[in-house]
């Protein structure tokens, strides 16, 4: 076995006699033309390279010395002398690559979202024993963090006069508007421009002392509806992040976009476990949030941090934060830290006021970068997702009602329910919104009943209704008359696109009519609720109470802050379902009879101030009978 692990030099003689003949070449061209350029040795360089990888732990000192003094004399065809200082530690040097047009984007710094373009490289020391030239590992990440390890030969590092100069390879195929080198180290981050040669990049940099990785998953979006009264968010994939808006920060209820982008824990125990000398400080999540006015208070987002090890935590620095563009905040000083556990802690890291980013002590002003494509979708809104919204209104006859389809953008919705509930005396169904739909260009959407459904059309109307969907129109929507068949409950509502084919399915919506909006005539009060606490009535209840007294009630009504919470992170992205449940967990547990379980109900709207729906309660129950569509107005 012995035998056959031992290094050979016969097998290999001819190709470091090539490698010999080569620099021999370069070194008379060099003399002739008095110039060389580098990236002509790179190829010899990297055969050097992999012959030391494969003869450094077999090969007699004859061939060691005469390897080290071939890689001297190349060294010296590059301009690097053999001078380089010993280095202490693991670096970690941060690559990013932005395959981006040059007609739209002037320049770009680093961002944590251009993860599927960046390449992390860190210096492993253990390859320092000989001075001359350095190899380089590098981790590629991509996706969720796979992590990987190119060939050393692909990339060059010589160390000289005290700095680090890295060659490294670029995909041909791709056109690179900005290339940057990103190192940190005790003064902070820094950013070092590059050079293209040929294909290849190229940078000088001092040699750093300190390495940190911050590795994150691709991120969840949710549509955090915020009203005036304030509320607090928690996302579901990591619920220890905590974004608080309070009382005022917004006049109206708004959509304001968050995403999460997680640390991936184990991809950095991973990369802990097959590379022990990188020395890792610690990670945490990276939080996004976009809103298209400026927040009226500021916005507190509470992060947890969890290291390695818990002598990590005095050197944890960064904190990162993203508002509204691709900018990114690194804050290294103010925060406050509360040790949770051995390896956690938690801390409340950025406040974000108006179109800017507080960091305790420090203030970043928003830069507004926008490139021409996002300029025409912000006056045009090309492409912009969508939602599909269904209400329900009283029609032109005592038997009827009126049906209303509408198309808004997701950032409007909430304004635009509000506006047809309060103007147009339109009532939404429960779970009748479609998820998000794009539009590239004037759409016309198809609209009519299911056959299957308790609803047809009135005489005379069309069958079928057609919403022109217009980018740039400002409301986009259809109405008509329909009448209720007398069998089944539920209706049925179709929207397709018309193509110049086949009519492509985009939403249907299901809901029961009645309960949402009863018949005005005589002839529907048989199919009314005769009772307060009819289920139907309940959900009318619910609909008009503020999502933002919904704690105080349910605290009034003897419900406990732990099952609150239970049911606020089960149905916190549907609030009637939320305050439906609040309601029918108070039932169940409401004990006696319905006029001391309505007294309860009316005594706890009065205190958290909804004494109009208070009254509403009082004269519904007295006079037995459901809500009606004037109770509200």
């Amino acid at each position: 076995m012995a035998e056959a692990l031992a290094w050979s030099d016969d097998e290999d003689s001819d190709e470091l006699s090539f490698i010999e003949s080569a620099i021999g070449m370069y070194e008379s061209h060099k003399k002739d033309t008095s110039r060389l350029i580098v990236d002509d040795t790179t190829s010899v360089a990297v055969q050097l390279s992999a012959f030391r990888q494969r003869c450094e732990n077999g090969a007699k000192p004859e061939v060691l010395e005469r390897l080290n003094s071939l890689e001297e004399r190349l060294d010296r065809l590059s301009g690097v002398e053999d001078k380089s200082p010993a280095v202490q530690t693991d670096n970690l040097i941060m690559v990013t690559c932005h395959p981006v047009n040059p007609n739209t984007i002037s320049d770009l710094e680093f961002g944590a979202t251009e993860q599927l373009e960046t390449e992390v490289f860190y210096l492993n020391t253990e390859s320092f024993k000989k001075q001359g030239r350095r190899k380089l590992v590098e981790s590629d990440i991509q996706g969720c963090i796979q992590l990987c390890t190119r060939d050393i030969e692909e990339t060059i590092v010589r160390v000289a006069d005290g700095k680090v100069r890295i060659v490294a390879p670029l995909d041909t195929n791709r056109k690179y508007l900005s290339h940057r080198l990103h190192l940190k180290d005790d003064d902070g981050w820094k950013t070092i421009s590059g050079v293209l040669k040929q294909g290849t990049f190229e940078a000088t940099i001092p040699i750093p002392v300190k390495a940190l990785v911050c590795v994150t998953s691709m991120g969840t979006v949710y549509d955090v509806t915020v009203g005036p009264n304030g509320m607090e968010h928690r996302f579901a994939s990591n619920r220890d992040v905590l974004i608080r808006f309070p009382k005022g920060s917004v006049q109206s209820r708004q959509v304001v976009h968050v995403s999460l982008e997680s640390a991936d824990r184990s991809a950095i125990q991973q990369l802990k476990q097959n590379q022990p000398e990188l020395s890792i400080v610690g990670y945490t999540d990276i939080v996004h949030i976009k809103h298209s006015e400026p927040f009226m208070k500021d916005i507190c987002v509470e992060l947890p941090m969890e290291m390695i090890t818990s002598d990590d935590i005095a050197a944890c620095e960064l904190i990162s934060v993203h508002f509204h563009d691709d900018d990114i905040v690194i804050d290294q000083k103010g925060n406050k830290l509360k040790k949770v556990g051995k390896n956690k802690i938690k801390l409340e890291t950025s406040v974000f006021s108006g179109k800017s980013v507080v960091a305790k002590k420090r203030r970043h002003k928003q830069k507004k970068k926008k490139t021409d494509s996002e300029n025409v979708h912000a006056i045009y809104g090309y492409n912009t997702p969508c939602s599909i919204l269904v209400f329900l209104g009283v029609g032109p006859t005592e038997n009827s009602w009126l049906i209303w389809g509408e198309i808004a953008p997701e950032r409007d919705v909430e304004d635009v329910v509000l506006k047809r509930t309060n103007s147009n005396n339109l009532r939404e169904p429960p779970n009748c919104r479609s998820g998000g739909k794009s539009f590239k260009k004037k759409t016309r959407i198809r609209v009519h009943l299911g056959s299957d459904g308790c609803f047809k059309m009135c005489n005379g109307v069309a069958e079928t209704h057609t919403i022109v969907y217009l980018p740039t129109a400002k409301h986009n929507y259809i109405s008509f008359p329909v009448t209720k068949t007398g069998t089944g409950e539920m209706a049925i509502l179709h929207f397709k696109s018309e193509t110049k084919k086949t009519p492509c399915q985009l939403y249907t919506a299901y809901f029961r009519p009645v309960g949402i909006l009863p018949l005005s005539s005589e002839s529907s009060d048989a199919d009314q609720p005769t009772s307060f606490f009819d289920s139907r009535s309940m959900l009318t209840l619910v609909q008009n109470l503020d999502i933002g007294d919904l704690f105080a009630l349910a605290t009034e009504l003897g419900i406990s802050l732990v099952k609150y919470q239970d049911l606020r992170f089960m149905h916190g992205h549907h609030p009637v379902e939320f305050k439906m449940s609040i309601i029918n967990k108070w039932l169940k547990s409401s004990t006696g009879e319905p006029e001391k379980a309505l007294s309860q109900l009316t005594t706890a709207l009065t205190n958290c101030d909804n004494n109009s729906v208070a009254e509403i309660c009082k004269s519904v129950f007295r006079e037995g009978r459901g809500f009606r569509k004037n109770d509200f107005k």
